[in-house]
């Protein structure tokens, strides 16, 4: 059986600007503990380009207790 958390607040925010070197992300995101401590967590993404800002979430969210984390792009 699959725990689906409702969203009931932002699970990731941004915290600092995004510089435009790609790979140079990794402070800008901010994830919340108490909503992903735990938890498989699936990043839904429009456009993939360097992967970069996922790449970034992800290490964010596992920071904040995630198990795991999966992305999914509807394009590259």
């Amino acid at each position: 059986m699959v725990d689906i958390a409702p969203i009931l607040s932002p699970i990731i925010e941004n915290v600092a600007p995004l510089p435009k070197i790609p790979g140079m992300y990794s402070d800008a995101f901010e994830a919340s503990a108490d909503l992903v401590r735990g938890r498989q967590v699936l990043l839904v993404d429009d456009v993939c380009t360097t992967g970069a800002t996922l790449e970034s979430c992800g290490i964010a969210l596992q920071k904040a207790g995630a198990v795991s984390v999966w992305a999914i792009t509807l394009a590259r």
